[in-house]
């Protein structure tokens, strides 16, 4: 009876890494990796809802623009937010496209505001602006844990006058 009872169990586990194949147990539903996305354009930064953060993003994450890499907690990230929204107070963030793979999804982006409020040392111009960003997220248990982005930056200092000097 013991032999009968272990070559079950052996059975129904080779019959269950079969099935599963060699994918993460863990791996992120697209539904999951997709509303984290649109979740993080329209509260965060279109609205401005500092306390979506924690629900979004792991208590640290990486962030890669260009050849810069940072290392965020939740505070930095809300003092980032919070930087741009109030030199764009009316800022939002259109999510074009997604495309998800796996534990990771690219989306395109479209980002519009009107400078009101101090940027880098720039007083405002009252000017609007309009780019367009890439951005790359990877997702583990369900919160965004390191993403990679790339933004028209120059378009956004022409538009705004900051090429010019301060």
């Amino acid at each position: 009876m013991r032999r009968f009872k272990k070559a079950i169990t052996i059975y129904f586990l080779a019959m269950f890494v079969v099935l599963c194949g060699t994918k993460n147990i863990y791996s992120q539903s697209s539904e999951v990796v997709k509303q984290l996305i649109l979740r993080e354009a329209d509260e965060i930064w279109s609205r401005g809802n500092l306390a979506a953060i924690p629900e979004l993003f792991s208590d640290s994450f990486t962030m890669h623009y260009g050849d810069k890499v940072y290392v965020l907690t939740h505070e930095d990230y809300r003092k980032m937010v919070t930087t741009w929204r109030t030199a764009f107070p009316d800022l939002k963030m259109e999510v074009n496209d997604i495309i998800i793979n796996g534990d990771k999804a690219a989306a395109r982006y479209t980002v519009t505001g009107t400078h009101l409020g101090e940027l880098w040392g720039y007083k405002p111009t009252g000017k609007l602006f309009q780019f367009d960003e890439i951005y790359i997220v990877r997702v583990e248990a369900g919160k965004m844990v390191e993403t990679w982005g790339v933004w028209d930056e120059y378009g956004f200092r022409k538009q705004l006058g900051f090429l010019s000097g301060k």
